[in-house]
Formats: C-alpha cells, sequence, structure tokens
C-alpha cells in the first residue's frame, strides 16, 4: 500500500508538477505538491508512523518477476502535441479521488484545441463525478459530436438519457465498441425487461453479464430480476443466492434488496 501510494505520488511529482498549465506560479506548484502529499500519504507524521511499522517487521514480502522478452515488432511512434497530453492528464485525473484536479488540465487542452474528444468527454466524466447530470449531458454530448467512439462514452450517454429508445441504441453501440464491458448489458437487459415482448433478449443479456463478470453482484441481481418477470421465481432465488456474498457497494445491497422483495411479493 505503502509502495502504490509513493508511486501516485512521484506521478504528481514527477509528471503533473512541470507540465502545469502556464499561469500557475511557482509558489501555487508548491502548493499542488504538498496537496498532492498530503492527499497520497496523510502528511508527514502519518507517513512516517507507516515507514516505522514497516521497518520493524522482521520479513519483508519479495516477488520475482522473470525478465520480459524483448520485443521484436516495430511500432510506430509520435510526439504528443500539447493539447493531447493535457487532455491525456486531464482524463487520468478525472477517474481518481481528486476529479476536479483535472480541471485545469482540460480547460488548457480545450483552449488548444477545443474539437479534442478527449479533453470533452473527461470534461464530462468530471461533471457527472461531481454530481452535475446536466453539465455532464452537455460536455459528453459535444465530444459524440467531435467524433469519439469511447465505449464509455456511449455508456455514460445511456445512463444520463431519460428516453428509453435513445438508451437502448447507446448501450447496443457501446457493445459493438466493447463486447467484454458487462456494465452495459446489464443496462440493457434491464431496459428490455420492461418490455414484455423482449424478456428473451433481456435474459440472454443479463446472462451474457453474469459471464464477463461472475464476481459481481448486479450482474446475478439483474439475472433474478428478468427471470422473475419470466415467471421463474425459483431461478430467480438461485440468482439472489449468487448475488448476496458478492454484495460490496450500497448499490448493491439496494439491488439485492429489490429482487428479495420482488421474489417475496411474487410468491
Amino acid at each position: 500500500m505503502l509502495w502504490s501510494r509513493y508511486c501516485w505520488a512521484e506521478f504528481v511529482t514527477t509528471v503533473l508538477a512541470p507540465i502545469t498549465p502556464s499561469g500557475r506560479s511557482a509558489g501555487n506548484q508548491s502548493e499542488l505538491l504538498v496537496f498532492a502529499f498530503e492527499s497520497v500519504f496523510g502528511g508527514v507524521e502519518a507517513t512516517e508512523a507507516q515507514l516505522k511499522r514497516y521497518l520493524s517487521q522482521s520479513m519483508f514480502p519479495a516477488m520475482r518477476l522473470e525478465p520480459p522478452e524483448p520485443l521484436t515488432e516495430e511500432f510506430d511512434v509520435r510526439t504528443l502535441e500539447p493539447s493531447e497530453s493535457a487532455a491525456a492528464i486531464g482524463n487520468f485525473l478525472v477517474a481518481g479521488p481528486h476529479a476536479r484536479a483535472a480541471l485545469p488540465h482540460l480547460e488548457h487542452a480545450l483552449s488548444l484545441d477545443p474539437e479534442s474528444s478527449l479533453a470533452l468527454e473527461s470534461m464530462g466524466y468530471m461533471q457527472l463525478r461531481m454530481g452535475q447530470r446536466d453539465e455532464a449531458e452537455k460536455w459528453l454530448e459535444k465530444a459524440a459530436e467531435a467524433g469519439s467512439e469511447s465505449y464509455l462514452l456511449h455508456y455514460y450517454r445511456a445512463v444520463l438519457s431519460d428516453e428509453e429508445p435513445i438508451r437502448q441504441e447507446r448501450l447496443r453501440r457501446a457493445i459493438e465498441l466493447n463486447p467484454k464491458f458487462a456494465p452495459a448489458y446489464v443496462l440493457l437487459s434491464a431496459s428490455y425487461a420492461q418490455q414484455p415482448d423482449r424478456l428473451t433478449e433481456a435474459h440472454t443479456l443479463a446472462k451474457k453479464a453474469v459471464e464477463l463478470e461472475p464476481a459481481e453482484a448486479s450482474t446475478w441481481a439483474q439475472l433474478g430480476q428478468v427471470r422473475l418477470k419470466m415467471d421463474r421465481p425459483d431461478e430467480a432465488r438461485d440468482a439472489l443466492e449468487q448475488a448476496i456474498p458478492l454484495a460490496r457497494s450500497a448499490e448493491d445491497e439496494r439491488s439485492i434488496s429489490a429482487l428479495t422483495e420482488a421474489i417475496d411479493a411474487f410468491r
């Protein structure tokens, strides 16, 4: 854990700070590094305490790694444009614990290239993580207009849509772009399950989601919901029993609770 945190702090120190968009003063860069250190390690005292505990161990785990095979293929390489670098950094930060830290990088990317689909898409993800659904939808729509073919873009545009036909179209596109992305199958299955004439399709999609992510409670819960709609309560309960020990989040608990109530009401 300490090593992974060190790697993150090293990334912030050596990669993010030197290429902070112009206009940030040296003092602000120092503040950024202090903020990064405290966010990652919890401060000097906490880090010292962790280090002392680590050094007081009598044994230390080690892992032997075999050297990789030398690369024999040839690859085309090029230097990224400044707008591409800023967009990539912003996209990376959006997925981290402090999504708002991506904002200056994404704004810098868009000032250099207003049509950067990655920067537009990442702005949408940042707004979504901050709970700004309307703003997120606007940015994701701009990314789609800019030609983004990201499966996550189509998935989240589906999540934000209130119209089932549009939602289904976007989910089908997400699956087409990434056939191994289970959440898209779960959401499309739930959408189809609202239509009695598409229950078979919904069941096929739910089974595919379980096949892709058998350790996720949400995939089993969706399979159970579809089976219940197909008047197969015993099989729905089997799916529920698979889901219960896999719950890891409040959303998982809600899915399991909803399925449990539905099965009990069916009886």
